[in-house]
């Protein structure tokens, strides 16, 4: 669960920072090159972790909200608590109980910088 939360955070704050690439991402979007964040949801559905109907419905909806949020990061200037707040209600929308959201919110994000090999 922390790793998703984590995941959606890290997303949704590289799509605030880069509103073209967000764009890009909402446009071209295809489910099925993240199959990450889906063993998260699954493997979430499955510990009883999330509490949804099924994996299918929580996928559409956390993947249909996700995309949504891409496209207004993309073509909108959003606040900065926006990314936490679309991170927590996802959360919520998957029946995560209140101390992991919390603790997923409160978790420090990596940096967004690409750090490549051999150089300072």
């Amino acid at each position: 669960m922390l790793r998703f939360g984590l995941g959606l955070r890290l997303f949704f704050a590289k799509a605030h920072a880069d509103p073209t690439w967000s764009r890009f991402v909402a446009r071209v979007w295809k489910v099925s090159g993240f199959d990450l964040p889906a063993q998260d949801i699954e493997q979430g559905v499955r510990l009883c972790v999330f509490r949804v109907p099924s994996t299918e419905v929580a996928r559409d909806l956390i993947f249909g909200a996700v995309r949504e949020a891409l496209s207004r990061f993309g073509n909108e200037e959003m606040p900065t608590e926006y990314s936490a707040q679309m991170a927590e209600l996802c959360l919520q929308a998957l029946g995560a109980d209140r101390r992991s959201i919390a603790a997923a919110l409160r978790h420090e994000l990596p940096s967004l910088e690409h750090r490549k090999a051999g150089r300072s």
